[in-house]
């Protein structure tokens, strides 16, 4: 797929190139005939008049005679109209009315006569090429989309068809419905994510998958938005757990260890890097070690080491979404084991039917305690090596849920939590008193412009009444006894 949208783009640019050339080459062709056009157009200059070398007889002149009204001497000399009567007129010539302006004024001999300049027509296909060219990107466009949404479609069928036989012997239910013939076994929420469910085993309540597929159906995406914010072919495998003990584990590559630490509020608030035996590549967060010690074996950390390059990360934690402070009330020194048991209820209640109906709150809200592996797909002919990452994801569900750490450890985890509970509360409640204080100074602003609005005598009134209330609050309260 990649070498066909190599091949695609180098046509798309030769293409590109040639309509180009093409557009260039019809801008010339019309400057060239935009100035045949203004060559035609414009007017004829007059015949320049050949300069005479005979110099012109002097005209004569009597003394007391005066020809045309005009006074000898005055030197101006006026020829009789009816003398030139058969003279030839230049009204009708092209260059008459040259100097005239359109306000009758004159206009600069040096300025070129004004032109209406009419739309050339379109009759050649060069004359169409802005349009050419826009229906042959929509083209391709609407073509990459379709062998995009078609190449998704086709890694999410490999990945379902390898994994389908290890889900049907793990879980009683597989698919959205009770029976495969009453609903699909994958779903398809857009054209890059496909999700997969599974029921019906014990310690947990359901197993989902999200497979987070490049956008290949955007072309805009697949080359340019890509190099910018890329997008790799992910698997997302959540399983809630039905209890487990207060510990959190991760295993993720060593240099994605400062992006996912600061994701997760679990990881951040808790965990720090542990020894193992896993490859420098790779890096293993807990809050206790006593979850490395035992979830950690040789088999598991040989299945991690061939995937090394693939993992994203292994997230197991009983508050994958941190600490949550309870709604009612509650002090913040209260112990970590009330927020732990309230977001295991919390995330009980959101799995406790078995199926799904329509947008269930399992699909859209994280998974509160339990599992997470997350790690990117390979091709859809190389999907048989990666099936193994499911079944250890399959495999870790008995010992995680069944792991008790040690009283030390314990101990350790929770002092650890009532300090974070501390800091929230303080924060919470810092964040309340502000927004009280808030309340009260816009409750005596409106107040105060309300007084201003009143009377003088309803002023008056009101800080007589206002002087009563306080002097009534400052008076010491007695208490009746009776003997």
């Amino acid at each position: 797929m990649r070498k066909a949208r190599g091949v695609s783009l180098r046509v798309l640019l030769l293409v590109a190139s040639a309509l180009v050339l093409l557009l260039a080459r019809r801008t010339g062709a019309h400057d060239l005939a935009d100035d045949d056009e203004e060559f035609e157009a414009s007017p004829a200059s007059p015949p320049e008049q050949p300069k005479s070398t005979v110099p012109s007889a002097p005209q004569p002149s009597s003394a007391g005679h005066t020809h045309g009204g005009v006074k000898p001497g005055t030197g101006h000399h006026h020829e009789d109209e009816e003398e030139f009567d058969h003279a030839p007129s230049d009204k009708g010539t092209p260059w008459a009315n040259r100097g005239k302006g359109a306000g009758g004024g004159k206009q600069r001999r040096d300025q070129p006569p004004s032109r209406t300049m009419r739309p050339r027509p379109r009759k050649t296909p060069e004359d169409f090429i802005p349009e050419l060219l826009a229906g042959m990107l929509f083209v391709f466009y609407l073509v990459h989309m379709y062998f995009g949404k078609n190449y998704n479609k086709k890694i999410a069928i490999a990945w379902f068809e390898e994994n389908v036989e290890t889900l049907e012997k793990s879980f009683a239910i597989v698919g959205f419905g009770k029976d495969p013939k009453e609903g699909p076994y994958i779903r398809q929420e857009s054209w890059d994510e496909y999700l997969f469910y599974a029921s019906g085993r014990q310690g947990c309540s359901h197993l989902l998958a999200r497979l987070q597929l490049d956008r290949r159906q955007d072309a805009v995406h697949s080359f340019i938005l890509k190099y910018i914010t890329p997008r790799p072919d992910t698997c997302i495998i959540e399983i809630p757990f039905d209890s487990m003990d207060t510990y959190v584990m991760a295993v993720l590559r060593r240099k994605d260890q400062k992006i996912i630490h600061n994701k997760y509020e679990d990881l951040k608030e808790f965990a720090k890097a542990r020894k193992s035996d896993l490859p420098q590549s790779l890096v293993v967060l807990a809050d206790s070690g006593d979850p490395v010690d035992h979830l950690l074996t040789p088999q598991v950390v040989k299945a991690l080491t061939a995937f090394e390059s693939s993992l994203v990360c292994l997230h197991i934690s009983d508050i994958h979404g941190g600490i949550k402070l309870p709604t009612s009330g509650g002090s913040g020194g209260g112990g970590a084991s009330g927020s732990s048991s309230s977001a295991s209820a919390e995330s009980t209640t959101t799995t406790a039917s078995s199926e799904p109906e329509g947008k269930d709150s399992r699909y859209t809200q994280p998974v509160q305690r339990g599992l997470r592996l997350e790690y990117r797909l390979p091709d859809p002919n190389k999907m048989t090596d990666f099936a193994d990452l499911l079944r250890l994801a399959l495999y870790l569900i008995e010992p995680a849920s069944a792991l008790r750490i040690s009283e030390k450890s314990r101990s350790t985890v929770n002092d650890a939590r009532r300090e974070v509970e501390r800091a929230q509360f303080k924060e919470s409640e810092a964040e309340r008193q502000e927004k009280i204080q808030k309340r009260k100074l816009e409750k005596k602003k409106q107040e105060e412009e309300e007084f201003e609005k009143l009377t003088p005598e309803q002023q008056r009134k009101r800080e007589e009444k206002n002087h009563k209330k306080s002097l009534k609050q400052r008076q010491p309260k007695f208490k009746m006894i009776r003997m």
